[in-house]
């Protein structure tokens, strides 16, 4: 009787080891780092009309595919556009055994974006948000060759992870401040076009965290965003746009042409097709000498129409409460 158990604990064993030992050659026979790059490379550089660059390509059995040292150049050649130190996606086992790649999760690991406004107005990638094919500019590039390895791949994903990413915003325009995000965390899950994709994302800028969170149906273009924030020094943020001494030069140079102070340019009107509603809360807000505590404020944007349904904190011992609308669709705003 013992026998005939120790017998058939062995045949189990034999038999899960033949199944693991099945699987690692589905994975190096199916999915191999030539076939990742003869179907990735080809249609991003495609599509983004750029030279995109690939390091290693590691392929493990469990811990799925990664993408090292990924890089999307800009049109001068010279800076990236977006540079990626790891991609990870995770695949399911049963599509591959069947020839199909359906990947559950993509990990980017410390991306970066460098996007660059010239002198002139124009944005290094003008040519990507052009709808005009006409107005594309194609850096040179190599053919893609079709390879018979990139057909039959699905891609399924469900869940993007975004961690520690930067993103650049450079002005070559003089006086004109830069704009750096940093420690950025991204994440979405659910993702679907047919209904609301939750997120949350965190962002660093001017030594301040922000905490994004909400979810965004892309059919209907409607969602909730909530914006939290435990200390906003708003003199540290408005500064970094507007330093004090390059507005009083500016102010000082304009008086001196016309003699009187410019006329205000009046804005608007402006078309925001989206219907956004959520909350901002914020544990304490300085402005100058001002310090507000508990501050709340709920808001909704609908039909270009920003409602201010309540604005509430604590100041100076007392507490106070504020509630407006803007019509955004009159020139200078309807308040």
């Amino acid at each position: 009787m013992m026998g005939s158990w120790k017998k058939t604990i062995l045949i189990g064993v034999g038999g899960l080891a033949v199944v693991i030992v099945a699987l690692v050659i589905a994975v190096y026979l199916l999915v191999t780092p030539e076939r990742i790059k003869g179907w990735a490379l080809p249609v991003l550089e495609e599509n983004l009309h750029r030279q995109v660059t690939l390091g290693d390509v590691e392929i493990g059995l469990f811990s799925g595919i990664t993408l090292n040292d990924l890089q999307i150049r800009a049109l001068d050649g010279e800076h990236h556009l977006v540079a990626v130190e790891s991609l990870l996606l995770s695949y399911q086992f049963k599509p591959l055994l069947q020839g199909r790649l359906v990947i559950d999760e993509v990990r980017l690991t410390a991306p970066q974006v460098r996007l660059v406004q010239f002198a002139d107005g124009r944005l290094s990638i003008d040519d990507l948000l052009s709808s005009s094919a006409e107005e594309k500019v194609v850096a040179p590039a190599e053919e893609p060759v079709e390879s018979d390895d990139a057909a039959g791949i699905d891609l399924l994903v469900s869940r993007v992870v975004l961690e520690n990413g930067t993103i650049e915003f450079l002005n070559q325009s003089e006086g004109a401040p830069d704009l750096i995000l940093s420690a950025i965390d991204l994440l979405v899950r659910d993702i679907t076009l047919d209904g609301s994709i939750p997120f949350t994302l965190d962002v660093r800028f001017a030594q301040t965290d922000f905490r994004f969170d909400g979810e965004f149906a892309p059919s209907t273009s409607q969602g909730r965003v909530n914006l939290s924030v435990e200390r906003l020094d708003l003199n540290t943020v408005l500064a970094h746009f507007a330093p004090e001494s390059a507005l009083e030069t500016t102010e000082s140079s304009e008086s001196e042409q016309t003699g009187s102070d410019p006329e205000p340019v009046e804005p608007g009107p402006v078309d925001i097709p989206v219907q956004i509603a959520g909350a901002v809360q914020i544990g304490e807000l300085l402005y100058e000498d001002l310090v507000v505590s508990a501050m709340r404020a709920d808001y909704r944007l609908q039909d270009n129409h920003f409602n201010l349904d309540l604005l509430k904190g604590q100041v100076a011992g007392g507490g106070f409460e504020v509630r407006s609308a803007v019509d955004l669709n009159k020139p200078g705003f309807a308040y």
